[in-house]
């Protein structure tokens, strides 16, 4: 903050940033009566979380950071000082997803006072000691699972220095956002006889649609999907915006909705009836998706090149399907339809009817059952870390 407040500010800011200097409980309590009252100057957040942090009271820096971020929220020090507090309270994670917002708000800002560049700098020095931090937390977890660099395999062992952090994977078509595997193929779709299992789950399509239908009608059956919480933006893609998506949930990251999943026996039975990955807090993933008329999911690239996902379209409109790298496939009712999500793509159902289709993971071929397991472990180890 500049020791002497420009003279066109309101004398009301000028006395509270005046008084950060000598007397930060004073500017502090100055700030909170200015905010209390009505449409209040958003700067009185900046100066009430200056005074907090000179003060190291950091549960009221918290409440200061989502106030400013309440008004502001790309506000470069209400993103720092949000993410001081979780660090603070050793939520690293989430603390790292903060700096690295707030270097991306500095990017797209105007020149920036001497004072800020200052915190972004300790900012770079943050996120390098918590990516430190984690690589650690990961290693050590994995050698308790007797998983060592020496007993890995080769795409393994880059996988985890890529996700650590200590190794940049080459950039091709597959940019997942959060694990990349190496040396897999760069196929934008598997053909349906690539599987064994393709013909029967096609068969039951029917079967499949009719339990969705008797299950969509019990209330609060569909989620929307339309909106996001914040932190699942890191992708910086999605469905964000769209409330005419929604999904009846069967597998949410790794955990089975068990009451879905009674209202659809033979559904729940057939996605048992093939290889799917088992990463905790991830992976399997089913559900129906259903898209009202005119819905898009914008182009975006998934969480891992480690599976692919499968799509089998049980309504479909008269122009509904999706493009993996701009090449393009219709839905077909019945008719499955498996794509590889880390390779840049996008849904759509352009037609004037809904459209409606099984969702879910499925194992990599590629990836042999060591590095399923090993790659289970990993992500054992990346959900303890907080």
């Amino acid at each position: 903050m500049a020791s002497q407040p420009p003279d066109n500010m309101p004398a009301e800011l000028q006395g509270a940033m005046a008084a950060l200097g000598n007397d930060p409980a004073a500017a502090r309590e100055m700030a909170r009566k200015a905010l209390a009252g009505a449409a209040p100057d958003p700067r009185f957040w900046v100066v009430a979380g200056h005074a907090s942090r000179l003060l190291e009271d950091w549960a009221d820096l918290e409440v200061v950071a989502d106030g400013l971020l309440t008004a502001a929220p790309n506000a470069i020090l209400g993103l720092i000082w949000k993410a001081d507090c979780l660090s603070k309270r050793g939520e690293l994670q989430k603390a790292s997803v903060h700096y690295t917002a707030a270097l991306r708000a500095a990017e797209e800002a105007d020149a920036l006072p001497e004072p800020t560049q200052r915190d972004l700098q300790r900012v770079k020095k943050e996120i390098e000691e918590i990516r430190r931090t984690y690589s650690w937390h990961l290693d050590g977890h994995l050698r308790s699972k007797g998983i060592t660099p020496e007993n890995c395999s080769r795409s393994f062992a880059e996988a985890f220095a890529a996700l650590a952090g200590t190794h940049e994977p080459p950039i091709g078509l597959q940019r997942p956002s959060m694990l990349h595997y190496p040396g897999l193929p760069e196929r934008c779709y598997y053909e349906r006889d690539n599987f064994d299992w393709t013909a029967g789950l096609e068969a039951a399509s029917e079967d499949i649609r009719t339990e969705f239908e008797a299950a969509r009608v019990q209330p609060g059956a569909l989620q929307s999907l339309g909106e996001r919480r914040t932190e699942d933006l890191a992708d910086g893609g999605g469905a964000q915006g769209m409330p005419d998506l929604s999904a009846y949930l069967l597998w949410n990251n790794g955990a089975p909705d068990k009451d879905h999943l009674a209202q659809c026996p033979k559904t729940a039975a057939l996605l048992e009836s093939f290889p799917r990955p088992q990463f905790p807090n991830t992976s399997p993933i089913a559900a129906f998706w259903r898209f009202a008329p005119e819905t898009r999911i914008m182009p975006r690239n998934g969480l891992l090149n480690s599976r692919l996902i499968g799509h089998l379209p049980l309504i479909v409109s008269a122009a509904c399907g999706l493009a993996v790298n701009g090449e393009r496939r219709a839905w077909e009712a019945g008719k499955l339809i498996v794509f590889d999500d880390s390779i840049e793509h996008e849904i759509w159902n352009e037609g004037e009817t809904e459209a409606v289709v099984l969702l879910f993971d499925i194992a990599r071929p590629e990836i042999d059952d060591a590095d399923q397991k090993a790659l289970a472990a990993l992500f054992e180890a990346v959900d303890s870390f907080r």
